[in-house]
């Protein structure tokens, strides 16, 4: 960790990722029988991953709005709002959650999905704003 620090001059948080790919690599080993659980050097008095706390910083209404009005955009940058607006709108949905959105997931002005993350089945009520985004794709 000191190393990456020091000489790549990475974040925290890109250390602790990269943390958390060495604790899976060497728990596929482990569990593949390529080394030992003795090499293991995560957990207990060893390495500890602990992410540190990030300050999120949000879009003001204005910001918002802003981009809900902007105008002459490209087909890409229209469609690429619009999935913005829609993960917005459904309080920060996932992107690849809403590229995986079908019409047969949206019922009774509800939508239902399954979150990839979790496998949590969850049902929303549409968003009014959400609503005018579907109805220009239909």
């Amino acid at each position: 960790m000191i190393y990456l620090k020091s000489t790549h001059k990475l974040s925290e948080t890109s250390i602790m990722n990269i943390m958390v790919l060495i604790r899976l690599l060497f728990n596929r080993a482990i569990k593949r029988k390529i080394v030992t659980i003795d090499l293991y050097p995560i957990g207990g008095n060893k390495i500890k991953i602990k992410f540190p706390e990030s300050n999120k910083v949000g879009l003001s209404i204005q910001q918002i709005q802003n981009i809900e009005s902007l105008v002459d955009l490209s087909i890409v940058e229209t469609h690429t709002r619009n999935v913005w607006l829609f993960s917005f709108y459904f309080a920060g949905m996932r992107v690849s959650a809403v590229l995986k959105i079908r019409l047969s997931d949206i019922n009774d002005n509800r939508l239902q999905y399954r979150m990839h993350k979790n496998s949590k089945l969850i049902s929303m009520k549409i968003p009014k704003k959400t609503l005018a985004i579907i109805n220009k794709l239909l």
